[in-house]
């Protein structure tokens, strides 16, 4: 799922409702390798897309992004 574009709140809570253990989800997003870390996915992300920030932000919390790491990677705190 990370390579398909969704934030680690999306991929923690699908992991979990699939059965696995939260320790076992929390494990599988620290395990990921460094080119999908969450910061990573949504670079690629912005990159691609071409708009306003605020629908960035919007599409991005859709997908499973923190708004934390939202604006880590945007830049600035405009909550």
């Amino acid at each position: 799922m990370a390579s398909r574009g969704y934030g680690d709140t999306y991929i923690h809570y699908h992991l979990t409702q699939m059965g696995l253990p939260e320790d076992m989800a929390e494990h599988a997003l620290k395990a990921l390798p460094e080119e999908w870390k969450e910061a990573m996915r949504i670079a690629r992300i912005v990159e691609k897309q071409q708009g306003k920030k605020r629908d960035l932000v919007k599409f991005l919390a859709n997908r499973g992004f923190s708004y934390d790491a939202i604006y880590r990677v945007l830049g600035g705190d405009e909550r």
